[in-house]
């Protein structure tokens, strides 16, 4: 019997959104990957897609400024921006099948961070 090991590093939101607005965005959700803004401007209510440009969105920060920072490195720098670049590459990858299969997982390591408000007030 073989089990199955599954590594629990983000966390799952996908309880906080309706079924129906999943539905609804998931391909818009995929494309904030390409251009985060494309949920916030085509489906500004719905909390799903918003979610998903929210994680682009820290992508994009975390590519640009990282990538200038660890480029400063003298002899190592480019080979830990390539690292770095790859790292936002696979986890924007990861973000559009997640949107696609309707779920919402955080970016690991610094997901958590909200500047795209994606929940509504109550």
């Amino acid at each position: 019997m073989m089990t199955r090991l599954r590594l629990r590093f983000t966390e799952d939101k996908t309880d906080h959104f309706r079924r129906k607005d999943i539905d609804q965005s998931r391909i818009c959700a995929a494309l904030a990957y390409l251009l985060f803004f494309i949920p916030v401007v085509i489906q500004p209510d719905c909390g799903f897609g918003r979610y998903h440009a929210n994680q682009s969105l820290l992508l994009l920060i975390l590519s640009t400024v990282g990538v200038v920072v660890v480029s400063m490195v003298p002899r190592a720098g480019p080979f830990l921006g390539m690292g770095l670049m790859a790292f936002c590459v696979i986890c924007a990858v990861r973000g559009v099948v997640l949107a696609l299969t309707r779920r919402a997982n955080c970016v690991p390591v610094f997901g958590g961070i909200t500047i795209i408000p994606y929940e509504r007030a109550a």
